[in-house]
């Protein structure tokens, strides 16, 4: 092991106090900087009102800020992505019609905020140098992504020992080709021990919406690998 690249405890001490104990909490002390990753996920998505399988696989680089999700759900292929300051979202059927194509400055904010809220994965990305941070209180803490000229902030809630509780933020919402900002938020989050470390690979995807909490999608990280 290349100590050079591995996450020194005292990389982390700038942080909030409630994000140090995360990352503590996670195990990461000591292994590998994630610069870049690929992970496998599985879980249900909500199409129509109904609960639809899915399986998936995500390619981060930190380094450059970006993500591409592809995803197999029902008949349709999904591609999720953050690149270049740019959020894009594709459905296609059977991977071959297109069905859906969405761009813009609402989907760029949704993106990045997804970006930041699945470096949970990946605690050492949470010292992201385009991530500022900001003490809100004893257990919850703000980061702030630069993305641009803009920027796109998230909550993080802890427990006393570390462990994640939820992640929160205003995010566009589109529907029927609009868009609304509303609360979103991660939470309901279960851990496993990977060989990257302790993780929170299950959790929920829901809007808190005026009719009441909407959850969308439950999520499952089956695989990580470091690149």
């Amino acid at each position: 092991m290349n100590w050079l690249y591995t996450l020194a405890k005292e990389e982390i001490e700038t942080l909030p106090q409630a994000v140090q104990n995360y990352i503590e909490y996670t195990g990461v002390i000591g292994k590998e900087k994630v610069k870049r990753a690929d992970i496998r996920q599985t879980g249900n998505f909500k199409v129509n009102g109904k609960w639809t399988r899915f399986k998936a696989k995500q390619s981060f680089d930190f380094l450059n800020k970006s993500f591409v999700w592809k995803a197999g759900i029902g008949s349709v292929k999904v591609t999720d992505q953050y690149q270049d300051n740019k959020g894009l979202l594709k459905v296609k059927l059977f991977g071959l019609i297109p069905l859906m194509k969405i761009v813009g400055e609402e989907v760029d904010q949704g993106e990045v905020l997804r970006l930041l809220s699945e470096m949970i994965w990946f605690p050492s990305a949470l010292l992201s140098d385009y991530i500022e941070w900001e003490e809100i209180d004893k257990n919850t803490s703000r980061a702030t992504i630069t993305y641009g000229e803009k920027k796109a902030s998230a909550d993080f809630s802890f427990e006393d020992d570390g462990k994640l509780v939820s992640v929160k933020a205003k995010r566009y919402m589109e529907s029927k080709g609009s868009f609304t900002l509303e609360d979103w938020e991660v939470n309901s989050f279960e851990y496993k021990e990977f060989d990257t470390g302790l993780l929170p690979y299950k959790g929920n995807v829901c809007w808190h919406l005026k009719d009441g909490l909407d959850c969308y999608c439950k999520i499952q990280v089956t695989e990580i690998e470091i690149l």
